[in-house]
């Protein structure tokens, strides 16, 4: 009778083990999501704030020269829309801007220390001369995602 007690227990231990370990691994999947989504948003902030910083005002009164603002449009189309997933995967235009502030970003997120699994031609820098608003959104697609994540930041530049 001992004898089956022993390996009745040692069976709940191995099976709470085996709980314990599937858990570890789920921590560990979300822990690295969330550093993922964390670079993102810090990257977009990184790039509004240059973009803020980086372009001509036209008069004293400080508004924002609109001609130094549309270089940055990066695969502009098609335009966001609230509440729409990105086309991160091919469904952007081909259409890369040539501006230093953006090409540098770029580098920064499709860099070793940026995201997993992005490349320019998934990101997107919608600008909108109409009220100087900027829309960036940031794809991403790491080893164990079976669909790109992305992140979405809006900005009005003044």
């Amino acid at each position: 009778m001992m004898l089956i007690e022993v390996m009745v227990s040692v069976l709940i231990l191995v099976i709470g083990l085996l709980g314990l370990m599937a858990a570890f691994a789920r921590t560990t999947s979300t822990q690295t999501d969330v550093d993922n989504r964390a670079t993102a948003a810090r990257l977009t902030q990184s790039l509004l704030n240059q973009i803020t910083t980086g372009v001509n005002r036209l008069n004293a009164a400080g508004e924002v020269e609109l001609a130094s603002l549309t270089p940055m449009a990066h695969n502009p189309t098609p335009a966001p829309v609230a509440g729409v997933p990105a086309p991160c995967t091919g469904g952007f235009a081909n259409a890369p801007s040539s501006d230093p502030i953006v090409t540098a970003w770029l580098t920064q997120v499709t860099s070793p220390s940026g995201l997993p699994g992005a490349t320019a031609a998934m990101q997107q820098i919608f600008v909108n001369p109409t009220f100087n608003e900027v829309t960036v959104t940031v794809c991403w697609q790491a080893s164990g995602d079976s669909v790109p994540r992305q992140h979405v930041q809006r900005a009005y530049i003044n």
